[in-house]
């Protein structure tokens, strides 16, 4: 059996209810915290738009929660200040 992830970070974040099957179809049920605004965030793959290209890894700030956390505006300021609008896949609690 899968064992589920330990507690959320942040108690007080919204959470939602995730499922996660392993290969043998042994089903979990864990919670995965939201994002909020004002946390810091990494950049989990590379991106490239407005003509600029930020590597995974970079870190920002959230300034705007969507859709209950479907997608998150970025405030990023290396390579050059930039706000980003980017799903949930592609950011990470720092």
């Amino acid at each position: 059996m899968v064992a589920a992830p330990g507690p959320v970070a942040n108690p007080s974040a919204k959470s939602e209810r995730v499922s996660g099957c392993d290969v043998a179809r042994q089903c979990t049920t864990f919670a995965v915290a939201m994002l909020k605004e004002f946390d810091e965030v990494t950049l989990k793959r590379d991106v490239d738009v407005q003509g600029m290209h930020l590597s995974a890894g970079v870190r920002g700030v959230v300034v705007a929660v969507y859709a209950d956390g479907a997608g998150y505006e970025v405030e990023f300021h290396r390579p050059a200040p930039v706000v980003l609008t980017l799903t949930a896949d592609q950011v990470e609690a720092a």
